[in-house]
């Protein structure tokens, strides 16, 4: 089996390597990069995300937000596990998105 993924692995890089002097299509190469990166780590980001909202459910912000930052140290660019840490910390009063700030008066507008 290890010999199996092996050889998978190294022709997706060879392909890869090949489709990427496109231009065109370097964003593409590039996502599938680094879902092949989350793939041979066994962690992807939704799935911090998911149990974030677990969290949030249970009204445990605290972990909640934890693993927020999780899914965002993998993927910064992660859209939902964004939006639910700002609203997170909206609730606990951390942030850039506090009520009783000059930046929540900014952000709102």
């Amino acid at each position: 089996m290890g010999s199996t993924r092996f050889v998978l692995i190294v022709s997706l890089v060879a392909v890869l390597g090949a489709v990427s002097l496109l231009p065109s299509t370097r964003p593409a190469v590039r996502g599938v990069l680094q879902e092949t990166k989350w793939w041979m780590r066994g962690v992807h980001p939704d799935a911090y995300y998911r149990q974030a909202e677990v969290f949030y459910q249970m009204a445990d912000f605290e972990r909640s937000r934890w693993t927020c930052l999780d899914a965002l140290r993998l993927d910064p660019d992660h859209p939902p596990a964004k939006a639910l840490l700002t609203e997170i910390e909206f609730i606990l009063g951390i942030g850039k998105a506090t009520p009783a700030t000059e930046e929540y008066d900014r952000y709102m507008r």
